[in-house]
């Protein structure tokens, strides 16, 4: 059982490293969420607004400050999504789902789950299902920032002829 991200600075510092979404699968999704996303991806980019119908949850991840503290995983679920009881309800879902799969969290990362409301009536192998894709993404992405190193320093004297240009 992973530990629990319980102060803003972590949450905060996980929600700057890499994030994945988890959707339901197209067989479980119902007509009218089958349409929405029909309909966003013909006008391209979604709005930030809103989140897809099908859209379980997000899943943040950023590695912690000390490299051998434990995994942990905090949730999060706004009041967008229902009332006390739904989000209680969804934590309780997700929190059962990352316990049962607390082998596949690493060491020295901490986790966020955000949570959205198809969430409360998925069934409980697609939650798993969908956690162990997006763990691997967020891995993966962590994995891909590490290898590319971020720019440092001033900018070029090329770059700043083309501002100047501009």
């Amino acid at each position: 059982m992973p530990a629990r991200l319980k102060t803003r600075a972590a949450f905060k510092a996980a929600a700057a490293g890499a994030r994945a979404h988890a959707h339901l699968p197209a067989q479980s999704r119902s007509a009218d969420q089958q349409r929405s996303r029909a309909q966003t991806s013909k006008r391209g980019k979604t709005a930030r607004r809103e989140p897809p119908k099908d859209q379980l949850f997000t899943l943040q991840a950023n590695h912690a400050p000390d490299a051998n503290d434990t995994a942990r995983v905090g949730f999060t679920v706004t009041k967008k999504v229902g009332n006390a009881v739904v989000r209680n309800r969804i934590k309780r879902r997700l929190r059962a789902v990352t316990d049962k799969r607390a082998d596949a969290f690493q060491r020295g990362t901490h986790y966020v789950v955000l949570a959205r409301p198809a969430a409360l009536h998925a069934p409980h192998d697609v939650l798993c299902q969908s956690l162990d894709r997006a763990v691997h993404v967020v891995h993966e992405r962590l994995i891909e920032r590490e290898a590319t190193p971020a720019p440092s320093g001033p900018p070029s004297a090329d770059r700043q002829n083309v501002v100047r240009k501009a």
